[in-house]
């Protein structure tokens, strides 16, 4: 009895054609489709929100995860796209797995071509890129990283801090403080007489 109860338990939290859910998303990869789906799933289906005893809408759901997906993309100083196109990716990516759920009882050629191409584009990249991002982006390898992480298996990963960046832009920021200071010195010494 109590092995039933258990398998029962996993066949719950796994999801047709995604796997199991995820609470977040973790990796040194910018997210792929099956990572958001999982993620999105969890939050659908296990977090309550404290001031209520309801579990998340779908709305809600998706919101936390674009989030979620955006600081992995602000990680990789990959320009993206706005909040509300970002939601229509995953409205887009969720109906596409609802109809495949829709479609996996029929036994056609038809459906099941329409499965494996599903099932062969879920562990690509959840692009939420800019439709500029590789005009505007100025490092290289961004640029490159982007490029490889859009390719099937998502080649490449985010490895650390970027150091001599990170003390470029420290070093325009002082440059910046030190010219408004000097700015506004200059501008209340002009009409402080």
């Amino acid at each position: 009895m109590a092995s039933t109860s258990g398998v029962r338990l996993r066949n719950q939290s796994q999801i047709f054609l995604v796997g199991f859910m995820s609470h977040q998303i973790t990796g040194c990869k910018l997210p792929s489709k099956r990572q958001v789906l999982s993620t999105l799933f969890f939050n659908m289906r296990t977090i309550k929100l404290e001031s209520r005893s309801v579990k998340l809408s779908y709305k809600e759901s998706a919101k936390l995860v674009i989030r979620e997906v955006m600081i992995f993309w602000e990680k990789a100083r990959i320009p993206t796209k706005l909040e509300r196109n970002a939601l229509r990716n995953l409205d887009t990516l969720y109906e596409s797995w609802q109809s495949m759920q829709k479609i996996s009882t029929k036994g056609t050629d038809h459906s099941r071509s329409k499965l494996a191409e599903f099932a062969s584009t879920i562990d690509d990249l959840f692009d939420i890129a800019s439709q500029d991002a590789l005009v505007t982006m100025t490092i290289e390898e961004d640029k490159e990283f982007l490029q490889k992480q859009r390719q099937k298996g998502r080649q490449g990963c985010m490895i650390g801090i970027d150091m001599r960046l990170t003390q470029a832009e420290e070093r325009k920021s002082e440059r910046l403080a030190i010219d408004m200071k000097r700015r506004v010195e200059t501008f209340q010494f002009d009409y402080g007489k």
